[in-house]
């Protein structure tokens, strides 16, 4: 049975209907604000105090200014003005201020108010809050843009790897400009489209099942241009997952690394070149100034002796000639000190040819190598090397050196008329060798320098020899290698005390240098 209409009834459906109407307004998630044509708010609903954060009773009643950007003042007249006229504004984007000071982006559509009679008494405005997605889009623009510009070739293929395998989706330029093959010849085809003959089939494996987990994958392989042209591919491959976490697409960023390649393999090539030959030059120069030193030593000991008249009476002349024979022979003496010792300092690795070996020939060796040049200063040179042999493994060049150092050392730093002293003993798995002087020792502030490279101290040769400041951190270097150390201490009755303990045989842990 339907209710006949009459005035009172229409007037309650009508009741209800507004009713319902300012229902959904109030519930509405996007601002919708009256206004008289004066500016003034009518009506808030909760999507506005949501979005500006101002209750109805702060706004209703006012012109809410405090909504608009000082920027955005004469935008809001010439709005206000187009509703007077009878026109509205749709979705305009623009900025709105919440009571905290945000700024908003917001699209508003305003539109005119008609009365009964037909005319215009306010206007309704719709606000939504687009800042998230105006910053979501924005994020999107400057990823599309870096994308398209990206020197690397980036791919996109979904996630079906079963055969013929994902589908590409997506290609920036820089794909087309390394492969030949552009967007449209790309979309739709699969990555196998740029395997061929020497694709490494091992990575293809080692790919898929990475992806097939889920996981990152990043390896090399060779792949194929569009004109059938061999480049070789370094490649990094992503997973790309929906909010459920369900893979979707595969994102690939791909580089050629051709050139790479071919000059590390050229530079691989000339580094071993040049390790062959520095190794050749140091096998060379060792052995010819080792071979040049002990002759040229007994050489210039002789010629002081002729000099002296030890051997027998010579002229003026002669003199002179033989002063001219001893300078030559000095600054060659000079010349393959320094050449050892540079030789020497190079060898970071050292390498250490152990042989089996006794000692006490190397230090009578030694000794007779250089009496000639202490006896120059008139010094003595004694040794004292135990009866029992010394025996050992180890390198003989090198530990040959350590003597020769050590002793040179001695001799420069002692005085006219001193006494040097080499002894070695044997103490059950070790061998320990020193050499005493009576110099002036050396000052307790320096002694941290002496087993450095080039750590000179204040004390200066006593005869005006040279001195590269290398001899002590070679004798350190090569000592080491041996798994044995190295000190100094100044003896109580003045000089220096330098002694170096080997093990006979194997390396056990290295001691470092000291002083004492």
């Amino acid at each position: 049975m339907s209710l006949p209409l009459t005035p009172s009834t229409l007037g309650a459906q009508a009741d209800a209907a507004l009713l319902r109407l300012a229902a959904l307004v109030d519930s509405a998630e996007d601002a919708i604000i009256g206004q008289d044509l004066n500016g003034l708010v009518t009506s808030w609903n909760h999507g506005a105090e949501n979005i500006f954060g101002y209750a109805a009773n702060e706004a209703v009643g006012t012109a809410m200014r405090q909504l608009l950007p000082a920027d955005r003042l004469d935008e809001e007249k010439q709005v206000m003005e187009k509703v007077r006229h009878g026109e509205g504004v749709k979705d305009l984007v623009t900025q709105r201020l919440h009571k905290d000071g945000r700024c908003l982006t917001v699209s508003v559509t305003t539109s005119p108010i008609k009365d009964a009679a037909g005319q215009f008494v306010g206007s309704s405005l719709m606000a939504r809050d687009i800042t998230a997605r105006q910053d979501v889009e924005e994020s999107l623009r400057l990823l599309s843009s870096a994308v398209e510009h990206a020197k690397e070739a980036i791919m996109v293929t979904e996630a079906d790897l079963d055969f013929p395998g994902p589908r590409i989706v997506f290609v920036n330029p820089a794909f087309s400009q390394m492969t030949g093959y552009s967007a449209a010849e790309s979309l739709g085809q699969t990555p196998r489209l740029l395997q061929g003959p020497r694709t490494d089939k091992a990575v293809l494996r080692r790919l898929r099942q990475n992806l097939e987990h889920g996981e990152m994958f990043a390896g090399e392989t060779v792949n194929y241009r569009k004109d059938g042209s061999e480049y070789d591919l370094e490649w990094q491959i992503a997973p790309i997952r929906n909010p459920a976490g369900k893979i979707t697409h595969f994102v690939a960023v791909q580089r050629d690394v051709t050139q790479r390649n071919c000059a590390t393999r050229e530079l691989e090539t000339t580094v071993r070149q040049l390790f062959n030959a520095n190794a050749a030059k140091d096998r060379i120069l060792a052995v010819t100034t080792h071979d040049l030193r002990s002759p040229l030593s007994a050489v210039w000991g002789l010629a002081g002796f002729l000099r002296d008249g030890t051997l027998g009476p010579v002229n003026a002349e002669q003199v002179e000639n033989l002063d001219l024979m001893i300078g030559s022979l000095e600054a060659m003496l000079a010349l393959v000190n320094d050449l050892l010792d540079v030789a020497t300092l190079d060898d970071k690795s050292m390498r250490i040819d152990r042989r089996p070996l006794d000692l006490a020939p190397l230090l009578a060796q030694a000794g007779a190598a250089y009496t000639l040049i202490a006896a120059q200063k008139k010094q003595r040179l004694r040794l004292e090397v135990a009866a029992t042999p010394l025996k050992m493994e180890g390198d003989e060049i090198r530990l040959k050196r350590v003597l020769e150092n050590l002793i040179l050392n001695a001799i420069k730093f002692s005085p006219l008329n001193s006494l040097i002293s080499v002894g070695a003993r044997a103490e059950g798995e070790f061998i320990t060798v020193w050499v005493d002087d009576e110099g002036p020792g050396v000052p307790e502030a320096e002694q941290a320098k002496l087993f450095t490279d080039y750590g000179r101290t204040s004390n200066r040769p006593t005869g005006g020899e040279s001195s590269t400041g290398l001899g002590l951190a070679i004798c350190r270097r090569i000592i080491h290698a041996h798994g044995g150390s190295i000190t100094m201490r100044n003896r109580a009755a003045g000089g220096a005390h330098f002694e170096f303990t080997l093990p006979r045989t194997g390396l056990p842990q290295r001691a470092e240098s000291q002083v004492a």
